[in-house]
């Protein structure tokens, strides 16, 4: 037999957990009847670019959780906000490549360690990049 229960817990000005309210039966969590459609590469995209898109990635986003507005200018058109957390880089999941009228589209997941709490964080992301003289920006998506 299993139970679900839920508790509200906050965390006060001194950094402890207080819970806020005894625990109650809750309806069991469920997986979502979704399908998603498939995401693959339109096979546009030649392996060098690929290649090349990847080694930008891995460098963008191992600098992104340390970076500055200022540093952040460089990879992102317009720059972005900083995330200004302890968050180390593990690496890019599923890259998927297109090609398209705006640019070259990359879908990908990032895996991150979160240095403070040592669990993993799964970010995901639709980007669309252009080239710019000899380098790589993003010009959406972040």
């Amino acid at each position: 037999m299993n139970s679900t229960y839920t508790i509200k817990v906050i965390q006060n000005d001194n950094g402890d957990m207080v819970v806020t309210k005894n625990p109650t039966i809750a309806a069991e969590p469920a997986t979502a009847r979704i399908k998603l459609p498939d995401t693959q590469s339109d096979n546009m995209v030649p392996s060098s670019t690929s290649d090349d898109v990847t080694k930008f990635l891995k460098t963008f986003f191992a600098l992104y959780p340390q970076s500055d507005r200022n540093e952040l200018k460089h990879y992102v058109k317009d720059g972005t906000q900083p995330i200004e957390r302890n968050l180390k880089f593990v690496e890019l999941l599923d890259p998927v490549f297109n090609q398209t009228k705006r640019g070259l589209t990359v879908t990908l997941s990032v895996k991150y360690l979160d240095t403070d709490t040592d669990m993993s964080q799964v970010s995901q992301y639709t980007l669309t990049l252009s080239k710019q003289s000899s380098n790589r920006i993003i010009t959406d998506g972040i």
